[in-house]
């Protein structure tokens, strides 16, 4: 996603709303359960957890009570091909994918198939973070066909900029509206809201605050699944941790980037973008790359047909 490279992956700044009470929450891998140490007399960040986020460090971040944790481990994942990761574990069936847009040029379709890959998200369309315009990708037309004509499933994103929930709505709309002139079952993957932070002051987004934020999500997320499409909400560790309510984000998958190969986020997640400097045969730059994980341990092929 060409318009996060800048400002994407970061662990963000702590919360500064101080709750309540600490909600302990334990499963999950060791390494990302809150860090075991002497409680103090007082808590120093009520209703938060401090848990690791890798390279021995640890942050502060938000307890929920009802959101579950990741049962992810850094070592059910195996280095692979093209800076691809393997997952070794059998709890579920995970299906290697890319996110692409028009940065990527013209793309191999059936070369990208046979190296592997299962899915695409494909960028459809976007708002400008300084004019507010929507804008269709321009190569999202013919990256569908191409994927879909040579096995691969598809599902999409949408580059946003809302600043309010009206907005938010009307880039689902937007979306909506390509989608109800491609032959049924053209896109049979998520619908992704991708909201990202751009730094500057040129930014239209500027001073979108938390609940603005989940409020934008919530209401893309809603139309798209009236559309009869699986919504999606995108995000990266400081938006999950420090902007989104993941409670209210609940009913809808969570698309979660860490970029450094680690995933150490440390609540559930669908789909995991753990690096942006894949390689992929059939596409000359490098592109995002993706787990997309499904429940149970059944092989899936590109056809989507379980074999076992």
């Amino acid at each position: 996603m060409k318009e996060r490279r800048e400002h994407r992956g970061g662990s963000g700044a702590p919360l500064m709303i101080l709750m309540l009470v600490i909600l302990l929450l334990v499963g999950g891998c060791s390494e990302r359960r809150p860090t075991e140490q002497e409680m103090p007399d007082e808590d120093p960040y009520p209703g938060m957890i401090e848990v690791d986020v890798g390279n021995g460090e640890t942050r502060w971040i938000r307890a929920y009570d009802d959101v579950p944790v990741n049962p992810l481990c850094a070592d059910q994942f195996k280095p692979a091909d093209g800076g691809s990761l393997r997952y070794t574990g059998d709890e579920y069936t995970v299906l290697q994918g890319i996110d692409v847009s028009i940065f990527q040029g013209t793309i191999d379709w059936a070369a990208v198939a046979e190296d592997g890959v299962d899915f695409a998200m494909l960028r459809i369309g976007g708002r400008g973070y300084e004019s507010g315009e929507i804008y269709e990708d321009d190569s999202f037309l013919s990256n569908l066909h191409g994927a879909a004509d040579n096995g691969l499933r598809v599902g999409a994103y949408f580059f946003s900029q809302a600043v309010n929930p009206e907005e938010a709505a009307e880039e689902a709309e937007y979306v909506l509206g390509i989608l109800r002139d491609l032959p049924e079952g053209s896109v049979t993957m998520p619908v992704a809201f991708d909201w990202e932070m751009i730094e500057g002051d040129e930014a239209r987004t500027v001073g979108v605050d938390a609940q603005t934020l989940t409020s934008c999500a919530l209401a893309f997320c809603s139309r798209i699944a009236a559309g009869g499409y699986e919504p999606m909400v995108y995000a990266y560790r400081y938006l999950a941790y420090d902007m989104y309510d993941l409670s209210a984000l609940l009913p809808y998958p969570l698309w979660i980037s860490t970029l450094d190969g680690n995933p150490d986020f440390y609540y559930s997640f669908d789909m995991w973008q753990y690096t942006e400097n894949g390689y992929v045969n059939g596409i000359e730059t490098r592109v995002d790359r993706n787990l997309y994980f499904l429940p149970g341990s059944a092989q899936v092929g590109q056809s989507g047909e379980q074999t076992g």
